[in-house]
């Protein structure tokens, strides 16, 4: 691997390795190690000592990579000749290929012949930089030949059985990479990435714990308690009393989690604060705690909605039935002594056709206050959508639903939210 670089070699080409290096671990592609040449551009009059200093400088960068890999892997289980080649003398410095002349009056760049000689000089370096990686890795393998298979090189055996899993595995590690956005250099070094990692784990096990166990085994009993108490409510009232109960204990679950997902979180960073030093990562993996909680609240929610609707239902036929049987009672007590079957028949349709239009008319939706219901939903799953995916951006460009958007009756009835763009 050659890397072409203008000017000197920094921190910030070693940073930019630990992310590969990462990447080249994790994935687990080469059964070789890559070897690894910087052909220096537009530099001249640099000694051999100062470019062997920052070959070592690139070199103990990512050493420490491999330090921080090696955490959760066995002490000196692999070393950084296991995933790539790099030595002292892989560097080679090429002059400017232009000098700039004037030349009657005007500013002329010619070619030297200074850089085409460098390039047949890099052509032959090449070459021994490939004849010391294939005899450095030969060595690497007879040494390796007489142990375990167990014992080899963490990123010289596949552990896959199949091609899905690695796609499974790379997918996850290039999502650790790109968490910051779609470019890897917001990682500043390999601990950056190490960190995110772990912190990321952690805060999937706080929302196993907290969400998917307590709040959901607290929740669902709440709602079957609740629910039998809906049965037994006599008026609407009653059902909105029940209503407002769960709504208070499902408001004061979700502060109570929150608060100790929080605290927890807050107390393994700070039992930790020697590793984890960024506090834009720690701020971001707090927020993103908010997430799973926000989704786990909406999905109890909506099935205590559906539990409410339910009972007000059974209301409203209760108390259907109800006005049905008066106005029936109250005409035979008219009819008296000349009731027949015919009569009774007769009224019960015509009184039945007027509760029912009464009752339809009742329960007939009304278009305005759907569509303001509607934009409410939209609008509020936006903003959540938006602080979720803050970072990529994917919703950036998705406008809020306005009243104005919506349209006649026809155009609402057309589902105009299925019709809008960047949805």
């Amino acid at each position: 691997v050659i890397v072409n670089n203008r000017g000197e070699l920094g921190r910030h080409v070693g940073d930019l390795f630990q992310v590969c290096l990462f990447a080249l671990y994790h994935l687990k592609l080469a059964r070789i190690s890559p070897a690894i040449g910087f052909v220096l551009q537009c530099l001249s009059m640099v000694n051999q000592q100062q470019q062997y200093e920052w070959v070592a400088t690139v070199k103990k960068s990512l050493e420490e990579s491999v330090q921080e890999l090696q955490q959760k892997e066995k002490p000196q289980s692999f070393k950084l000749q296991d995933l790539v080649f790099l030595d002292s003398e892989s560097i080679f410095v090429m002059p400017s290929a232009f000098n700039d002349d004037v030349h009657y009056g005007l500013q002329v760049s010619r070619p030297t012949n200074l850089y085409a000689l460098k390039a047949l000089q890099l052509r032959e370096k090449v070459f021994q930089w490939i004849g010391r990686a294939k005899a450095s890795q030969k060595q690497s393998r007879a040494a390796a030949a007489g142990s375990s298979e167990s014992d080899a090189p963490a990123g010289s055996v596949s552990s896959f059985a199949s091609l899905s899993q690695w796609y499974e595995h790379a997918r996850t590690v290039w999502q650790t990479l790109s968490m910051c956005g779609t470019d890897l250099l917001q990682f500043k070094t390999m601990r950056h990435v190490l960190m995110a990692q772990q912190l990321q784990e952690f805060c999937d096990a706080l929302v196993q714990k907290h969400i998917n166990e307590r709040m959901s085994a607290e929740s669902e009993a709440s709602i079957e308690r609740l629910t039998k108490e809906l049965r037994g409510a006599k008026a609407a009232s009653d059902v909105h009393a029940v209503d407002n109960t769960f709504r208070g204990r499902l408001d004061s679950l979700r502060d109570s989690t929150m608060q100790e997902m929080q605290h927890e979180f807050d107390e393994f960073v700070k039992a930790h604060n020697t590793k984890f030093t960024d506090d834009q990562v720690k701020s971001d993996k707090r927020f993103s705690l908010m997430g799973p909680m926000r989704r786990k609240y909406a999905s109890v929610d909506s099935l205590w909605r559906s539990a409410v609707h339910l009972a007000l239902e059974q209301r409203s036929m209760d108390h259907l039935f109800e006005e049905i049987s008066a106005r029936v009672t109250d005409l035979l007590q008219e009819q008296g002594a000349s009731v027949n079957v015919q009569n009774v028949e007769r009224v019960f349709e015509e009184k039945w056709s007027q509760v029912m239009a009464e009752a339809l008319q009742k329960q007939r939706p009304h278009l305005q206050r759907i569509v303001d219901e509607v934009i409410g939903h939209f609008n509020a799953a936006l903003t959540n959508l938006k602080s979720q995916f803050r970072k990529a951006h994917i919703f950036h460009g998705v406008k809020a639903l306005t009243i104005h958007e919506v349209g006649t009756d026809v155009e609402v009835c057309s589902s105009f939210v299925s019709s809008k763009k960047g949805v």
